[in-house]
């Protein structure tokens, strides 16, 4: 992962503008952890970790005091900690494999159906099925209410002949096909089976669990040689859902804390102008629409959507800025940068910002950073180190640094 600017590219943003007038304890907790030269430990998912237990008083919980509205861990996919752990990892080409995360059906029956439903679905694209692991984990640890809820979750690895975003954009028309055909098969709506990711450089630990259950129900976040160069965290509050394993957050791209004030536009937004999705996709255009579901939550659908524009070529930060851009109109400060204000006037002109308030955490695997909505009523604090780290989250303190090595911190303002 190449370095990344964490400071806004406008020059006249400040990182010291006041960012919240809400109360510190609001809605969801989102962070990350990232070594930006790329440089794998576990102490970055021991920090993640630790951060997100940071976040548990952010969170819900359910009248058993033990299911939490969700939490979870977005990564880098851990090939060295896979390769010891799980055979077919070894010999396999990396650039050239995909990686899932799945809730699936407890029942043994429906669960080889639904195997089936990827694995047909994936021939189909050129891929080629390299096996399915069965995900260690510890029901004990889960409430009854998420107990009674919980899916059976497996990893399946999959390789293709092409790499890199190219590769990223076949694997998202995958997990859209699955989708489709899952819901024709097992009369399901992404209920039975429900793909938490599926990326050849991203993978989601996630459950409607406490924050501090996470590690303890995942194994694989125990082990000593589970080693990330990023991880990004969320502790979800839901406001307009009721809690689900598959709404926990964070999703496929982000972790969102706030809510969509604009949603209902949004969704109609969306609705009407699939029709575009035909110029860029062609004939695979019919497998990802519906793009967005109204049976799922704001951040869900916020995901979907910046999923799309990523994989259909644009970069995840100009594609934050059209779907969650700065108040640009009548800005002093961009009267001699006509460049910036003609971009958001013709993101304007395609997109309705999704407006909060919002915090959004964004990885897609090549860049992490973290941005506010205009309004900018949530608040976003990071460190950077002197050892090439950045630590951004909701709160400060969550990550055990020593002060001595912070070379710079600040807060996020509105729109940066």
């Amino acid at each position: 992962m190449s370095p990344i600017p964490f400071k806004p590219n406008w020059p006249y943003c400040d990182s010291s503008a006041p960012t919240s007038i809400v109360g510190e304890k609001d809605s969801c907790g989102v962070g990350f952890v990232v070594q930006i030269e790329g440089k794998t430990s576990h102490w970055v998912l021991e920090q993640a970790l630790r951060g997100l237990n940071c976040m548990e008083h952010r969170g819900g919980c359910g009248g058993d005091s033990d299911s939490g509205d969700g939490a979870g861990i977005l990564c880098e996919i851990p090939w060295g900690y896979l390769e010891q752990a799980w055979d077919p990892a070894v010999n396999v080409l990396k650039p050239f494999c995909g990686l899932g995360m799945l809730f699936m059906p407890h029942d043994h029956e429906l669960r080889e159906k639904a195997k089936q439903i990827c694995e047909e679905q994936a021939k189909k694209l050129g891929f080629i099925s390299k096996g399915w692991r069965d995900v260690p984990v510890d029901e004990s640890t889960l409430g009854p209410l998420a107990k009674s809820n919980a899916p059976f979750i497996a990893q399946w690895l999959i390789e293709h002949s092409l790499k890199g975003k190219a590769l990223d954009s076949l694997l998202f028309q995958l997990r859209r096909c699955i989708g489709n055909r899952s819901k024709e098969i097992l009369k399901n709506n992404n209920s039975d089976l429900y793909i938490a990711s599926l990326s050849n450089r991203t993978i989601v630990y996630k459950g409607m669990v406490r924050s501090e259950i996470l590690s303890a129900f995942y194994k694989d976040l125990q082990e000593d040689n589970f080693k990330v160069s990023y991880a990004l965290y969320h502790r979800r509050f839901s406001t307009n859902t009721l809690p689900r394993w598959p709404l926990a957050q964070p999703m496929r791209m982000l972790g969102h804390n706030g809510e969509i004030n604009t949603l209902l536009g949004n969704l109609n937004w969306a609705k009407a102008t699939e029709s575009n999705v035909d110029e860029v996709w062609g004939d695979a255009a019919n497998n990802l629409k519906p793009i967005i579901n109204s049976q799922f939550s704001d951040s869900a659908n916020l995901d979907a959507i910046l999923e799309l524009y990523v994989r259909s070529g644009r970069p995840i930060t100009d594609s934050l800025l059209t779907l969650i851009p700065e108040a640009f109109r009548d800005q002093p400060e961009l009267i001699h940068r006509p460049e910036i204000t003609a971009f958001y006037e013709y993101s304007a002109r395609t997109q309705e910002p999704w407006d909060g308030p919002a915090l959004i955490a964004f990885t897609d695997g090549y860049n992490i950073g973290a941005t506010l909505d205009r309004n900018g009523l949530r608040p976003a604090r990071y460190a950077i180190t002197n050892d090439g780290f950045v630590i951004m989250g909701s709160e400060t303190g969550v990550v055990d640094i020593d002060e001595k090595r912070i070379i710079e911190k600040g807060r996020l303002g509105p729109g940066q």
